[in-house]
């Protein structure tokens, strides 16, 4: 939870700060793994991020209509 919550922090808009990218974010959190983090939990999350194209979604950027229809799409496809 807490490399996530990092994740978080490290990419959300915020008034005192330029939010980083999804890369630059997990950048950070390899550099401080073994340190700060379990290195395997940071990789996990890494592993989950690469190649979606899809940055973190702050409450504030989701298009829950979407996320909705692209939910009962997949959904739809499992029943077949």
């Amino acid at each position: 939870m807490a490399v996530a919550e990092v994740y978080d922090t490290l990419t959300a808009p915020d008034t005192y700060r330029t939010a980083l990218t999804s890369f630059e974010a997990l950048n950070e959190l390899r550099r401080v793994a073994g340190r700060q983090f379990d290195p395997d939990v940071v990789e996990s999350l890494a592993q989950v991020l690469a190649g979606r194209g899809t940055d973190y979604r702050h409450a504030d950027a989701a298009d829950y209509d979407r996320e909705l229809d692209l939910l009962r799409r997949v959904d739809e496809a499992v029943e077949g």
